[in-house]
C-alpha cells in the first residue's frame, strides 16, 4: 500500500481499490479497527461524489451494521444515499432502493434494540 501511494499517489483509484480490498480482508480477520481504518481512509481519499464513494460508504455501513453499532450504520447508509443521489441517479435506482430499505430495517433494529435494554434495566 505504502509503495502504490508512493508510485501512484494517494488519490489514486487503485489505492482506493486496495484500502477497500484490505478492510474487507481485515473484517475476514476480525481486525475490525484495522478494516474500518482502511474505510475511513478510502472514503477520505474518495472527496467527491461518486459511485465509488458511495460503494465505500455502503460497505462501512455493513460493518457497523454487523458489529452491531446500528445508529452509526444508519447514519452511514444515509450519507451514501445523499452521495448516490448527488451522483444523480433516478428515484427506481436499485442500489438506492436497497439502501432506503436498510435504513428502514435498522430503525426498526434500533427501536427494538432500544426496547429490549430498557425492559433488561426495569429487571
Amino acid at each position: 500500500l505504502a509503495i502504490q501511494k508512493e508510485r501512484r499517489g494517494e488519490d489514486h483509484p487503485d489505492v482506493k481499490r486496495m484500502l477497500h480490498s484490505l478492510a474487507l480482508e481485515y473484517k475476514v480477520r476480525n481486525r475490525h479497527d484495522d478494516a474500518f481504518r482502511c474505510l475511513d481512509e478510502a472514503i477520505e481519499l474518495a472527496a467527491d461524489c461518486t459511485e465509488e464513494k458511495t460503494r465505500l460508504l455502503t460497505c462501512l455501513g455493513n460493518m457497523y451494521k454487523s458489529r452491531r453499532m446500528y445508529t452509526n450504520a444508519m447514519d452511514t447508509y444515509l450519507m451514501s444515499i445523499a452521495c448516490l443521489t448527488d451522483t444523480g441517479v433516478s428515484v427506481d435506482n436499485p442500489q438506492l432502493a436497497m439502501l432506503v430499505r436498510m435504513v428502514k430495517r435498522l430503525e426498526i433494529q434500533n427501536r427494538l434494540h432500544s426496547q429490549n435494554h430498557e425492559l433488561s434495566s426495569v429487571s
